[in-house]
């Protein structure tokens, strides 16, 4: 029942975030954006195992990420920081499920990847080694959750959670370095939250 009611609950401040966009209200965006994925940080406790705790530690990271992106002014750099460190946590929480090297996963990210960055790199500038480090962790983290499939039934939601996220993070990188694209924040929230969604169907058949 406690699980229930707080997804319920981050599905309602999902849905207040897309309300404060439709009427330009910042302050409504800023209340609203990092609460869901921390909803969903609480609802995997208590812990039943250590996938579940790291799963959680990365939603904070990704939380705080999302309030940083919010705030007032170009905190672009700050942001990826945050996400970049929310990866890392769900890279370690998918080698903890497998080890399997997954070539097919590793050649997956790497030609994603490389279609992306060559979208994006004339404007890049100064941002080109952030970006390119913030790429490499979050496409290292795609295999990863590509090799944990069928740990168990629940495992290739992380995958599709993951593909998700990946997408979410082209689409700024897309309208940030190389064209505007339409409708951007709504849709990269969509796909973000979905994808968070997923990694955290991954955790419910955890059993220890």
């Amino acid at each position: 029942m406690r699980k229930t009611f707080l997804i319920v609950l981050a599905i309602a401040f999902a849905c207040a975030y897309y309300l404060g966009l439709w009427l330009s209200n910042t302050d409504l965006m800023l209340l609203t954006k990092p609460v869901p994925v921390l909803l969903l940080s609480l609802a995997l406790y208590p812990w039943r195992s250590k996938y579940q705790k790291i799963i959680a530690i990365a939603f904070v990271f990704s939380a705080i990420g999302d309030l940083v992106l919010q705030l007032p002014g170009d905190k672009f750099v700050l942001g990826l920081g945050s996400f970049l460190i929310a990866h890392l946590f769900y890279i370690f929480a998918f080698v903890q499920r497998s080890r399997r090297f997954a070539v097919e996963g590793l050649m997956f990210a790497v030609i994603l990847g490389i279609a992306i960055f060559l979208v994006i790199r004339r404007n890049l500038g100064q941002m080109l080694l952030p970006v390119v480090v913030y790429m490499l962790v979050i496409l290292t983290m795609l295999w990863r959750s590509f090799a944990q499939i069928g740990a168990d039934k629940f495992a290739k939601f992380a995958f599709y959670g993951a593909i998700l996220f990946v997408m979410s993070d082209s689409v700024i990188a897309i309208n940030r370095f190389c064209c505007h694209v339409s409708f951007a924040q709504a849709l990269i929230m969509l796909l973000y939250w979905s994808g968070q969604g997923l990694i955290f169907a991954s955790a419910l058949g955890e059993r220890g």
